[in-house]
């Protein structure tokens, strides 16, 4: 599924809400994943649905490459536009 940055954002800070039972709009997309209280395993469950929403395998080591919201998600439609 191919989606634009507002849409990807708005996904990843629902997913974090939902697993960190929070408010999505309390969340920023300029705050590290660990200043959200991401921590390893947190990442892991959020990476599996992401997956699934996207039909795209996710590498776990960007969180710590592309360490906000906002940066994994400009990361990940990079690999979207890639040419397959």
């Amino acid at each position: 599924m191919v989606l634009t940055k507002n849409e990807l954002v708005e996904l990843f800070k629902r997913e974090i809400a939902s697993e960190m039972k929070d408010n999505p709009a309390a969340i920023s997309e300029v705050d590290n994943f660990i200043s959200l209280g991401l921590d390893s395993i947190t990442c892991i469950f959020l990476l599996e649905r992401m997956e699934k929403h996207l039909s795209i395998e996710l590498n776990p080591i960007w969180f710590w490459d592309y360490p906000t919201i906002d940066s994994l998600s400009d990361h990940i439609l990079t690999l979207q536009e890639a040419p397959q």
